[in-house]
């Protein structure tokens, strides 16, 4: 299924968790914090400037990227968990 995001809106899907702690111990499921990290799968045309104009957003799909802890409405698509989050939720992307 194709989707396309509205506006200024990221469908993201996040990386998995970290599974060993820096210390190399393995971390059970409850202990595991969920990812920040996520890839971007599709963006929107962009969000609305001034005059009406689209102001293109920054992120691509298959960028890396940190979102913020509480960000975004989390959907199923095709059995897998995404994120819709706004372009303003995303912190920094990977370089």
């Amino acid at each position: 299924m194709k989707i396309q995001p509205m506006f200024d809106r990221v469908l993201v899907k996040r990386k998995e968790p970290e599974t060993q702690s820096a210390g190399g111990l393995f971390l059970p499921e409850s202990a595991q914090k969920k990812s920040h990290l996520a890839e971007v799968v599709a963006v929107g045309q962009g969000r609305v400037g001034k005059g009406a104009d689209l102001v293109p957003l920054k992120v691509e799909p298959g960028m890396t990227v940190l979102l913020s802890e509480w960000a975004g409405d989390e959907v199923k698509i095709e059995g897998e968990s995404h994120l819709f989050v706004r372009e303003k939720d995303i912190l920094a992307v990977s370089l």
